[in-house]
């Protein structure tokens, strides 16, 4: 058995005991593997310690993975906030972090904890509404649901990536007040409720510096809200290893291993130009990360338990429930104005999407044209006039090319 093979469940005191131990027993080369990527979606790693590296994968409203399995389908960000229960989110996070485990995927990079500033925003569907405190409720229940089933979250993106325009090179300017109050609020209620086990740093620059590289927005939540998640930033989202490190970046998931850099590396780790301190910090966030979600507990019967029960609940009628419940709570009528009941009447369904499937089909391949790494390739979807028709009967939903004359022949119309 491998070093280290056999850690068992731990408290909070043993937990860093544990890491302190096996950071002793690591070589700088080796701890430069660990705060890397192995591949796109794989952290680094260390044979000789028996450590395996981390499966990632996108998904904040699905797992979505690259090899294009189908998974469960859950309401978009937006909707999943309209429901105002962070009972609702906890078992979508649950529901995730299940079919996470029975795809051997140990942190998903979400939830999108953005805020919804402007319409135009392509990613304002993955992110919990506008107000900082429902989408902080609402992500640390999400949060809570899927660490339960010890599979990591990655909260993106910290911060200020509310829009998409020239996101990897606009300059963010805002004043001290609104950025704690507004846009890294919901991050703060997160680490308050449910201590994270990971963040993603945004592509974007702050005052003139990359988030990344920014030890004044990495110790806001890492020094004084006691953040003790690994930082992550998004993929390429580093300009530089000892900008990033001294910024208080963990692991650099999209920089593979190089050894002629890591060389270069070593001898500014050596020169003192990289902060030593802030290093083993990175080191020690990514370990805390690695048995966080169980990576040595692979021999522990509870372990295999947990994971049995993973797989048997994947996409199975149970999540396909709870995603159509969580939608049903999403949807919200202030005023009841004689549209209700519908019962006995004609409802004309027009425009170019009651035909579309939303989510990615079995045919789909492009990403740019389904939410990008929001995007979900569905194990069941119905289109809305699919949905109509089975719920008002197929003689009571008309439809057509005119969508003027289709919307004369019926009581109602959406």
């Amino acid at each position: 058995m491998k070093v280290f093979q056999a850690m068992k469940k731990h408290t909070a005191k043993s937990l860093e005991q544990q890491i302190e131990k096996l950071l002793a027993k690591l070589t700088l080369d080796e701890k430069l593997c660990l705060i890397r990527g192995r591949t796109d979606f794989n952290t680094g790693d260390v044979p000789r310690l028996g450590i395996e590296g981390i499966r990632t994968s996108d998904g904040p409203q699905g797992v979505r993975l690259e090899d294009g399995r189908t998974t469960t389908a859950l309401p978009c960000g937006q909707a999943l906030s309209c429901t105002f229960s962070p009972k609702s989110a906890e078992k979508a996070g649950r529901l995730l972090g299940r079919e996470c485990r029975a795809l051997g995927v140990q942190a998903l990079l979400g939830p999108g904890m953005n805020l919804m500033r402007t319409p135009l925003n392509g990613r304002s569907f993955e992110y919990f509404g506008e107000d900082p405190r429902l989408c902080g409720e609402t992500a640390a229940a999400w949060i809570a649901g899927l660490q339960s089933v010890k599979v990591a979250p990655c909260l993106k993106h910290y911060c200020f990536n509310d829009q998409e325009a020239d996101r990897t090179i606009i300059d963010v300017e805002c004043p001290d007040r609104a950025a704690r109050e507004i846009y890294i609020r919901p991050f703060e209620i997160a680490v308050q409720k449910a201590d994270p086990w990971a963040f993603m740093n945004s592509y974007n620059k702050y005052r003139g510096q990359w988030t990344s590289h920014s030890a004044y927005l990495n110790d806001i939540l890492c020094k004084e809200y006691g953040a003790t998640g690994a930082m992550i930033p998004d993929w390429g989202g580093v300009h530089g290893m000892p900008e990033a490190i001294n910024g208080g970046t963990s692991i650099q998931s999209s920089t593979k291993v190089d050894p002629a850099r890591d060389k270069r590396e070593l001898k500014l780790l050596a020169e003192g130009k990289i902060d030593r301190a802030r290093f083993d910090d990175s080191v020690r966030r990514a370990l805390r990360l690695y048995f966080r979600v169980g990576a040595f507990d692979a021999d522990d019967p509870k372990e295999r338990a947990l994971q049995k029960r993973c797989e048997e609940s994947f996409r199975s009628q149970e999540h396909q429930d709870l995603a159509r419940r969580a939608a049903e709570e999403g949807f919200v009528m202030v005023k009841n104005d004689g549209l209700l009941p519908f019962r006995g009447k004609t409802v004309a369904v027009v425009g170019p999407l009651v035909e579309v499937k939303h989510a990615m089909s079995d045919k789909d391949t492009d990403l740019r044209w389904h939410g990008g790494s929001g995007a979900v390739k569905a194990a069941r979807e119905i289109t809305p006039l699919e949905g109509f028709r089975r719920v008002f009967g197929e003689e009571n939903v008309i439809t057509g090319a005119n969508a003027a004359e289709v919307a004369a022949k019926a009581d109602i119309v959406v």
